[in-house]
């Protein structure tokens, strides 16, 4: 069995303060809410129940620990999502709730390349500018064949002097030492079962355990460079759907509920009009409905009257529906647009489209 205390670690330059603030508080007895926002991992896939997830192990941790505290728990995981969209529902999912503690993984989600270190940048910044200034933790899960994006991931990690613990450094150097093999941790080639799940959520555990010991001998404090910092430039993102935005228009597009967790969409097809918004923002993206049935095709999206983006919904031969979220329009000016929506034919073929979210930011 790993030895997690020992395998468990933060990068040399973490900032443990925060962490350690949050625990001096629930020493003294005030209510606590720990939080974990990520993808289907954190969601909890292929864990046997929601206790014995990653995320259920943590906040389990915090109850054991601090028995007279309240500890509320938020699992904001949802499958198949990234950073970026993550950026944009930490308000609504994670920050409306004013978390003391969050862990964050988007490692396997999110791809090794420029844009998804900057959406995961933004994402940071906002989680530690919120307004009750949580403690944040970064996790790097992995794939089998070592696929992740932990390089761009631990980059911010150590700009921001942030905790990070690596489940991916640790299950490949057992495996490749030959005490066990992946398909011991997980049934495909992404997701833990119980037992990986035990290891991430033992690696985080035993962090916390250790800051936990050295609470007392330390007062907790912020670096200097954390609040001076983090203030995000580009304006926090937000989510918009059907329960907080009416579109100026429909034609025809009806409202939709196609995602586990994004129940407010609008599903359109080629034979009818655009589906138009009125929206003040500096940057959009779009949340779809990626399908492998093959009855799902390409949007064109327009700002302003100029197209500039299409977005294909099809999926064929891939492993499932889900909800893709892309960047649709970037600038740096804040200002009211006119967005449409436009469902393309194919060969003569009715497609659909489904908006699950807007997503803006500014």
């Amino acid at each position: 069995m790993i030895n997690l205390r020992k395998k468990a670690f933060a990068w040399k330059n973490s900032d443990d303060g925060a962490v350690r603030k949050v625990m001096e508080k629930a020493i003294s007895g005030q209510p606590v809410t720990v939080a974990a926002l990520g993808g289907s991992i954190t969601e909890g896939f292929f864990s046997s129940s929601p206790e014995k997830s990653y995320a259920g192990i943590m906040a389990n941790w915090w109850k054991k620990k601090f028995p007279e505290t309240e500890i509320n728990y938020i699992n904001a995981g949802i499958g198949a999502t990234d950073s970026y969209l993550g950026l944009h529902r930490a308000k609504r999912d994670v920050l409306s709730y004013e978390p003391d503690f969050i862990i964050v993984d988007f490692t396997v989600n999110d791809t090794a390349e420029p844009f998804y270190e900057k959406s995961y940048e933004r994402l940071i910044k906002t989680l530690l500018c919120a307004k009750s200034r949580p403690a944040v933790v970064l996790l790097f899960m992995t794939m089998e064949d070592g696929t992740n994006a932990q390089a761009y991931h631990s980059k911010v990690g150590e700009k921001y002097k942030l905790p990070m613990i690596s489940y991916g450094n640790v299950v490949l150097a057992e495996i490749e030492a030959g005490c066990y093999q992946w398909a011991d941790i997980s049934p495909d080639d992404i997701h833990p079962n119980d037992r990986g799940h035990e290891i991430a959520g033992g690696l985080v555990c035993a962090y916390l355990d250790r800051i936990y010991e050295e609470c007392g001998k330390e007062k907790a404090k912020r670096t200097e460079a954390r609040e001076t910092e983090t203030n995000p430039k580009e304006g926090i993102g937000d989510i918009l759907d059907g329960s907080n935005t009416a579109p100026v228009s429909l034609n025809g597009w009806e409202t939709a509920d196609l995602h586990p967790h994004l129940h407010n969409g609008w599903l359109g097809n080629s034979d009818i009009g655009s589906l138009e918004f009125e929206l003040e923002f500096a940057n959009l993206g779009l949340t779809y409905w990626k399908a492998v049935d093959g009855s799902f095709g390409k949007a064109e999206i327009y700002i302003d009257g100029k197209c500039e983006r299409v977005l294909d919904g099809n999926f064929p031969d891939g492993w499932g529906d889900f909800g893709r979220s892309d960047e649709v329009y970037a600038s740096a000016c804040k200002k009211k647009h006119h967005v449409a929506v436009k469902v393309l034919p194919e060969e003569g073929k009715t497609m659909k489209f489904a908006v699950l979210a807007l997503l803006v930011s500014g």
